[in-house]
């Protein structure tokens, strides 16, 4: 019975936090592929795409302008946005051109310059930077494998300049020098511990800064790997793509050490994990591509678990801006970004109409309900409040209209009304 009402209680979240997270689609006048969004401030953001797309804003994403980046393109080939890592407004790297090389802007793009790293790496890929010449790009080495460079700064001649300060060579098993052998995305959690992905299905582990880094042996994944995101010193996040042979984002519990595919993270489709990204305030977004069309996005808090929201093109790269906004970047010049709704009331819909309201939201010392019964005989009347752990905390067999809750822990909690035969599932939060 438990674990009946813990199950009818998550049912009654998933349908708040639909209600509750509104992605709103933003025009950008492009169909091409999006690949990167970084958005160095709630006003500025850069979103990268495939033919040489670099659009910029300035004001929170209301408006958006292409960057002319035609004079960095020495051939008909076509060339590629595929990151963006800003560590300002002005300051930021991005992996451009034919061969994916680094380049530097210090004026918010109005001008770029290489970024001289390794001489024998073939393209480069994943970014991580700390601050303005401080951070990480991996790429692949002509030789065959991965590689890392520890890009730093030194002062010469009364200027700071770009300098490769280290260079780690991490030749995958299953290397041969193609591009498949690239690693995509580096994330540290503090100054030492970091993790890195690569498109051959490997992950590395570094405790020393990016010194050295480490092949985590004990994972297999024989797919390519897209994206981490570290959240803790024991919990991180690596998406991928297996096409179809996935389930659930893989997940670490002891710092990267071991891995397995999270089940939580688990739904129908089997998506590409494309992006993973935690927000300013502690929730984590992931998004990807349905096999069957579209996208996803799954969002996770502590509130409520894991959510999911499917979407009509696939979802490649994602940032916050502020706070809990999140931005994100796709397929056929897919944006979209997030934006809370009012909390002061929630509504549920049934198949007989009758609905239910809770108001004010969050709640003090009581809550009031609003629902519809037509011209129904109230034959059975029945009113459940259960926390979070499944837990009974209210039961009423009598029609009511106002509940007391100045008792009740700070916390969410979930309504089951229940009339006759119509169900209705709701949620507020107790401050």
């Amino acid at each position: 019975m438990k674990k009946l009402k813990l199950t009818l209680c998550l049912i009654g979240l998933s349908v708040f936090s639909w209600a509750q997270t509104e992605w709103i689609e933003v025009p950008v006048n492009t169909d091409k592929q999006l690949n990167a969004v970084d958005f160095p401030s709630a006003e500025v953001g850069y979103i990268g795409g495939n033919d040489s797309l670099l659009l910029k804003t300035t004001d929170g994403g209301e408006s958006w302008t292409a960057i002319d980046l035609s004079s960095m393109i020495s051939s008909s080939y076509k060339s590629n946005v595929v990151n963006l890592k800003f560590v300002s407004e002005d300051t930021g790297y991005m992996t451009f051109g034919i061969i994916d090389r680094t380049y530097l802007t210090v004026d918010g793009g109005d001008s770029w310059n290489i970024v001289e790293t390794s001489t024998t790496k073939a393209y480069d890929h994943g970014l991580f930077f700390f601050g303005y010449s401080d951070g990480f790009i991996g790429g692949t080495y002509v030789g065959g494998g991965e590689v890392i460079d520890g890009i730093g700064k030194t002062e010469v001649l009364g200027e700071i300049v770009t300098t490769v300060t280290s260079e780690a060579l991490l030749p995958s098993e299953t290397g041969d020098g193609s591009i498949e052998d690239l690693i995509v995305d580096i994330d540290f959690y503090d100054e030492n511990y970091g993790l890195a992905v690569s498109d051959a299905g490997v992950i590395y582990r570094t405790t020393d800064g990016g010194d050295i880094w480490n092949k985590v042996e004990s994972f297999e994944g024989g797919y390519p790997l897209t994206s981490v995101e570290i959240v803790s010193e024991e919990v991180a996040y690596v998406g991928y793509d297996a096409e179809t042979s996935g389930w659930g984002v893989l997940k670490t519990e002891d710092g990267g050490e071991n891995w397995e595919m999270d089940a939580e993270t688990a739904t129908w489709g089997y998506p590409a994990y494309l992006a993973a990204h935690e927000s300013e305030v502690g929730d984590l977004y992931i998004g990807g591509r349905m096999y069957s069309g579209g996208g996803i996005i799954l969002e996770w808090s502590e509130d409520s678990g894991w959510l999911f929201q499917l979407k009509k093109h696939g979802i490649r790269s994602m940032d916050h801006a502020v706070g809990d906004q999140m931005w994100g970047v796709g397929d056929s010049g897919f944006v979209v970004k997030s934006a809370p709704v009012d909390l002061g009331v929630e509504k549920e819909d049934t198949e007989d109409g009758m609905g239910l309201m809770v108001y004010p939201n969050p709640a003090n010392d009581k809550i009031m309900l609003q629902y519809s019964l037509g011209n129904s005989v109230v034959e059975e009347f029945h009113l459940t409040i259960y926390d979070l752990k499944g837990q009974t905390v209210f039961v009423s067999t009598k029609p009511q209209k106002e509940i007391d809750v100045s008792n009740f822990d700070s916390g969410i909690y979930c309504i089951r009304l229940t009339v006759n035969e119509a169900v209705s599932v709701s949620r507020f939060s107790k401050q």
